[in-house]
C-alpha cells in the first residue's frame, strides 16, 4: 500500500483477474488473459498479473512479463497494455507513480508498454522512449454481426474470386489440432519467406491452450496439408494468429479460403470481431520521410524481449509491394499508404482484400524507470550488434 487511498494486488485467481478484464475499455487483447499468461508460465517465463486499486475500487490492469538482463537487472514487459476501466479520471497521472515506485524496489529498469491510450505516452511526468514494436500496433478489424453475405460482399473483387477459386478446387477444410502438420508448414514458410520463429515449445503450448483452435486445408486427392492456420478466441474477439502454407500449391488459393473458413467459424462461435492481427500501420504521405526513418531505426530484434516478432505470419500475398499506395477497389474506394519495407507489407494487402476495419494503438515505449542503468542496457545492445 502506497497510502491509504492507492494499492497494487497480485491476483491469483482466473475468474477475478478476467472479471477485472471485462469491465475494461473496448475488445479485451487476448495477450492480457489468463489463459494467454498461463501459456507464458509453461514455457518458463515470469510472469504477474497486477491490478492498481483506488479506494478499493481497480482502475488498471497490467500482465506483465519479467526478462533477464546483465547486471541482475530486469525489465517488464506489458503486452497489448496496461489497460483501464472506464470513467477514471486522470488515470495516467495516478498509476505513474505507482509503476514507478512499485518497480523500482524490484530492480526493474524500465516498463515496456503497449498502451491503447496516448495519455501516458505524452504525459510529461513521464520519461518515456519509443521503442520498436514488438506486438503489431495496427491491425484490421471485421464485424461479425455482419452476415457472411454482407462481409463476402465487402471484399476485394480479387479476394472474392480467389475464395470461389479455391472452393472450385475441392479443397478440405478441417478443424483439428496436429502440432507436427503446423510445425513442418510453419518452418517451409519461416525459410522462404525469411522469418524468425519461436522456439517449438512455444507453439505447442499455444496449441494446448483452450483458447487456440487450428485449421487445415487438404488436397482432395492425397489428403496433403498445404494451409493451416491458429486461431485464439478471448473476450468478444476471433484472432487470425498465426499462417503458414506450401509454395507448390499456391495456385490453389488455400490461404484465401483459410481465412474466410475462420471468419465463418468465428461468426459461428459467437464472437462480435474478427481480428487480422498486424498489417503495416498507414503513414501520412507528408510524413513519409519521417515515419520510413523511424521504421528504419527501430527495425530489428529485441532478444531479450519474448513477445519480439512473436506473430509470425506467411506472405500469402507474395512479395513485399513496392508501392506505398494500395487502392482497395469497393464501392467506396480507399486509399492505403505505407511503407514498403515494413516487416508486415507482404501481408498487408493479401488481408486488406478482406475489407476490415483499420484500427491501430499507440506502439510500443519504454517508461525508464532507473534513467543511467536504462542508458547502459541501450548502450550495451547497440554493441552488441558489432559483435
Amino acid at each position: 500500500m502506497h497510502n491509504m487511498f492507492m494499492e497494487i494486488k497480485i491476483i491469483s485467481n482466473k475468474n477475478e483477474w478476467n472479471g477485472f478484464l471485462s469491465a475494461c475499455a473496448g475488445n479485451i487483447p487476448f495477450a492480457q488473459s489468463w489463459e494467454w499468461g498461463d501459456i507464458l508460465i509453461k514455457e518458463g517465463k515470469d510472469i504477474a498479473r497486477i491490478a492498481f486499486a483506488e479506494n478499493g475500487n481497480v482502475f488498471c490492469l497490467a500482465q506483465m512479463v519479467f526478462v533477464s538482463l546483465p547486471f541482475g537487472w530486469k525489465y517488464a514487459f506489458c503486452p497489448k497494455g496496461p489497460l483501464f476501466v472506464p470513467g477514471i479520471m486522470n488515470y495516467e497521472l495516478k498509476i505513474a507513480k505507482l509503476f514507478f515506485d512499485y518497480f523500482k524496489n524490484k530492480n526493474i529498469i524500465f516498463l515496456r508498454i503497449e498502451p491503447r491510450e496516448n495519455n501516458l505516452i505524452y504525459n510529461p511526468d513521464n520519461l518515456i522512449r519509443r521503442s520498436m514494436d514488438i506486438n503489431p500496433r495496427a491491425t484490421l478489424i471485421l464485424d461479425l454481426l455482419k452476415s457472411e453475405e454482407e462481409l463476402f460482399a465487402k471484399m476485394h473483387p480479387k479476394t472474392r474470386y480467389n475464395i470461389r477459386l479455391a472452393e472450385r478446387k475441392n479443397l478440405l477444410v478441417k478443424e483439428e489440432k496436429k502440432f507436427d502438420l503446423f510445425w513442418n508448414l510453419m518452418n517451409e514458410t519461416a525459410k522462404r519467406d525469411g522469418f524468425k520463429l519461436h522456439n517449438e515449445k512455444h507453439y505447442r503450448e499455444v496449441l494446448n491452450s483452450d483458447i487456440a483452435r487450428q485449421l487445415t486445408i487438404f488436397t482432395p486427392d492425397i489428403d496433403k496439408p498445404i494451409a493451416t492456420a491458429v486461431f485464439v478466441g478471448f473476450g468478444d474477439t476471433f484472432t487470425y494468429l498465426y499462417g503458414a502454407s506450401s509454395y507448390k500449391y499456391r495456385n490453389m488459393m488455400a490461404p484465401h479460403l483459410l481465412q474466410w473458413e475462420g471468419i465463418k467459424i468465428g461468426k459461428e462461435l459467437g464472437y462480435k470481431f474478427y481480428d487480422f492481427f498486424g498489417v503495416a500501420p498507414k503513414i501520412n504521405i507528408n510524413r513519409k520521410r519521417q515515419t520510413q526513418m523511424m521504421d528504419s531505426r527501430f527495425r530489428g530484434n529485441d532478444s531479450e524481449g519474448y513477445f519480439c516478432n512473436c506473430f509470425c505470419h506467411s506472405r500469402e500475398s507474395g512479395n513485399p509491394s513496392t508501392r506505398l499506395t494500395q487502392n482497395i477497389n469497393n464501392k467506396d474506394e480507399q486509399v492505403y499508404n505505407y511503407n514498403s519495407k515494413h516487416q508486415y507489407a507482404g501481408v498487408t494487402r493479401f488481408k486488406l482484400g478482406f475489407g476490415g476495419e483499420y484500427k491501430e494503438d499507440a506502439g510500443t515505449y519504454d517508461l525508464i524507470v532507473e534513467l543511467e542503468r536504462y542508458r547502459i542496457y541501450r548502450l550495451l545492445r547497440f554493441l552488441r550488434r558489432f559483435i
